[in-house]
């Protein structure tokens, strides 16, 4: 057990320093006593819940690890999947034609033009299926 002393906290050592009225000639101890972690023994509630709060502190961890794992194997699973899709070995644009943009859909594909033309193309052929002239406002 150790015992500390201090004068008091306003920085003054005698109690009449902030009165009109006459104070003893000794400063103003305050005294705390600090009792070391090994000197108290806990209770056997405290065990308990101790105990108990350990365990849920290992299964929250337990189940965010579990979390994060889940979620970067479905991202990984996701993003494998992108490459499954089938793109067309070549793609025959018209004469003067420059591809700008590319998209598809399960049967098509097209492919948006620098003259502002979309050319459809069918998945099945590679023939120009449908071409829409994009007019700006």
């Amino acid at each position: 057990m150790r015992d500390l002393l201090r004068c008091a906290a306003s920085g003054t050592s005698r109690a009449s320093a902030l009165s009109t009225r006459d104070g003893g000639a000794l400063p103003i101890v305050m005294r705390w006593t600090i009792l070391d972690m090994d000197e108290r023994e806990p209770s056997t509630g405290e065990v308990k819940h101790l105990k108990f709060l350990k365990w849920l502190v290992t299964l929250l961890t337990v189940t965010m690890i579990g979390g994060v794992l889940t979620i970067v194997a479905l991202l990984v699973m996701r993003f494998g999947a992108m490459n499954d899709v089938p793109l067309p070995d070549e793609i025959v644009l018209p004469d003067g034609s420059e591809a700008v943009a590319f998209t598809q859909g399960t049967t098509w594909f097209a492919v948006v033009t620098a003259d502002d033309q979309i050319l459809i193309f069918s998945r099945a052929t590679g023939e120009i299926l449908q071409t829409v002239q994009v007019v700006p406002e």
